[in-house]
């Protein structure tokens, strides 16, 4: 770096750089600035006159050793993550700056969650549930597992719909087994599929469902539709079938 820079201005230009900065001369770290500090949690005394390649750090041989790909570790609680680029000076020199992605990353994840997730109650969407149901129905097909869909919709709350399908959501969430798939068909019907249950087991969960006040509550129409996996059965067949046997299927509670 001194010999393409003046000394007394180069080290100062790069510690104001917004980049996280090591200088390596024959694979040992000879130079670091304050943002690579900073961000990767080691102290300087740490660093220098260190090599990466043969660092007992994990953490710093996957930074040196892993050039263009997102490394990611956690630092004071934060989960931080860099992307490496080695620019080589000399034969025995070489610069790598680290790009703080971290919000880039946490910027893709939530864009991942909306396309996955329903805003409103954060469960599935209806494209992921249904995508969802057609996994477990071919595993049906194949093992002859049992399956059982119920289908819940509010209607007729005295307060606002979608504040209660948040808060009903919520509560499903805590009262299923982790096997359980929770996601919304519409704003005011929520699909739960039940891999591993049988009819008469199903209706009990509706029955115990319906029974809870923290679900049924505030004014609100609680209805289940309830089927069962049968041979022949697909995903759209097993939702008609919640239709066609609603009458029988379908309980509804009043809250006081």
């Amino acid at each position: 770096m001194t010999d393409l820079l003046d000394p007394s201005t180069a080290f100062e230009t790069l510690q104001k750089l917004p980049l996280a900065i090591v200088i390596l001369k024959d694979e040992t770290i000879i130079w670091v600035n304050q943002k690579f500090i900073d961000l990767s949690g080691f102290s300087a005394e740490q660093l220098i006159n260190i090599s990466p390649a043969s660092s007992e750090d994990e953490r710093l041989n996957r930074l040196f050793g892993n050039i263009d790909e997102t490394e990611s570790f956690e630092l004071n609680g934060n989960q931080i993550y860099l992307l490496p680029e080695a620019v080589s000076l000399t034969e025995q020199k070489q610069v790598y700056v680290f790009h703080d992605i971290s919000q880039q990353h946490e910027l893709r994840e939530q864009i991942k969650q909306f396309s996955l997730k329903d805003s409103n109650t954060g469960l599935f969407n209806r494209r992921v549930i249904l995508e969802n149901l057609e996994s477990q129905v071919t595993r049906s097909r194949r093992y002859g597992n049992p399956l059982a869909l119920l289908r819940l919709s509010i209607s007729g709350c005295e307060t606002d719909t979608a504040e209660r399908m948040k808060a009903v959501a919520e509560q499903l969430k805590d009262r299923l087994r982790w096997a359980d798939c929770l996601g919304t068909l519409d704003e005011n019907t929520i699909l739960i599929i039940l891999p591993e249950t049988c009819l008469e087991e199903a209706k009990e969960l509706a029955t115990k469902l319906l029974n809870d006040r923290a679900i049924a509550s505030d004014g609100c129409c609680i209805q289940f539709g309830i089927t069962a996996w049968q041979k022949g059965d697909d995903p759209a067949r097993m939702l008609k079938n919640i239709e066609a046997n609603q009458d029988v299927s379908t309980m509804a509670l009043f809250s006081d």
